[in-house]
């Protein structure tokens, strides 16, 4: 029940603005993530601020049920600019609703999150998992940019994708750029 090794912000409270995680790999052998968990970043990471920058991180544990390889469900809920850069996950993603980089609903309302230059080599096997993003990225009008990212990981689940994962919304602006699976 690892929540996940920072938190900024969570259901209850705002997160802090202007900070910078970088150059740091978790080797995960023993734990599992707690529901909703990442591996470096705890669920809403990044809610309501801007300026929170993510990069040169990587985690190989295994991922579950509604968790990412850098961070949790919820990342980035409203924020103003949560910059993700660098970032890679090489653990088995087994669970539903889970990404390499990021679980589901990252970036809802949020006006400006971008993903660049990450990657995942873990098996998805999970439904509605993703090898970058899980599902409903940028819920209820968020703006999301996802550019040079890539997977090579195997892809098996119902409704998984190599960058992103179904469930996708109407109200969302997603570009995508110079990704592959």
């Amino acid at each position: 029940n690892y929540p996940g090794l920072f938190m900024n912000g969570n259901v209850n409270s705002w997160a802090y603005p202007s900070i910078t995680i970088k150059n740091l790999n978790i080797s995960s052998i023993a734990s599992s993530l707690a529901t909703n968990a990442g591996w470096i970043c705890q669920a809403y990471y990044g809610r309501n601020v801007g300026n929170n920058y993510l990069t040169n991180l990587s985690s190989n544990g295994t991922i579950g049920n509604y968790n990412g390889g850098i961070c949790g469900s919820y990342t980035g809920q409203g924020a103003t600019l949560l910059y993700i850069n660098n970032c890679y996950n090489t653990g088995i993603i087994s669970g539903n609703n889970s990404g390499g980089i990021i679980a589901n609903n990252c970036g809802i309302s949020a006006l400006d999150i971008t993903i660049n230059n990450c990657y995942n080599s873990g098996t998805i096997s999970g439904t509605a998992s993703s090898g970058i993003v899980g599902p409903h990225v940028g819920a209820y009008g968020g703006v999301i940019t996802i550019t040079n990212n890539y997977n090579t990981g195997e892809i098996s689940g119902t409704g998984a994708g190599g960058i992103m994962a179904s469930n996708q919304h109407e109200n969302t602006q997603i570009t995508l750029s110079g990704c592959y699976s």
